[in-house]
């Protein structure tokens, strides 16, 4: 009795479909995701819904922070032309008002005054010197900012915020 060539083709063709290719298999591509928003603070406090919008101009740059509806709640601006860092807030108010900003564990006072556009807004010069312009660096820190008689608004931390601070070095 001959012996059937069955298994010796079976086996050809498997080592047929299992040879691999001289090439290198190519890379994958990598695929670019962000990063969830975060909802909380390291305390758990709530952080305001939105996010960051990062634009950079000759003249300047500037951080918007829009809510859900891309209304702006916070802008931090430099004008590259005169070198000076400001904060922004839509707004009114009968004179000056002292806020405070928060931004990890450093705090400091702000003297927000009213903006001379439309729609109304309130102004702040910030000192690029203060430990405060260092700590908004850090985009894993939470940014709080309060005003007299309001709700704080809890805001995450930006990567881009230090374009904006970096124009104005």
């Amino acid at each position: 009795m001959r012996p059937s060539p069955a298994p010796l083709c079976a086996a050809l063709l498997l080592a047929a479909c299992s040879r691999g290719s001289d090439e290198p298999a190519p890379a994958p591509e990598p695929t670019l995701t962000s990063q969830p928003m975060p909802t909380a603070n390291a305390a758990g406090e709530p952080l305001t819904p939105g996010s960051w919008r990062i634009e950079e101009a000759a003249g300047g740059a500037s951080a918007a922070f829009v809510d859900q509806g891309g209304t702006v709640l916070v802008a931090l601006l430099c004008n590259r032309n005169t070198g000076a860092l400001e904060l922004t807030r839509p707004g009114a108010a009968e004179g000056p008002q002292t806020w405070a900003i928060a931004v990890g564990d450093r705090r400091a006072a702000l003297r927000m005054i009213p903006g001379a556009g439309q729609p109304p807004a309130l102004e702040a010069e910030l000192d690029p010197s203060q430990p405060i312009i260092v700590a908004l660096l850090d985009p894993a820190e939470s940014i709080t900012l309060t005003a007299p008689g309001a709700a704080p608004l809890r805001l995450p931390g930006h990567s881009g915020m230090s374009r904006v601070i970096e124009a104005c070095s």
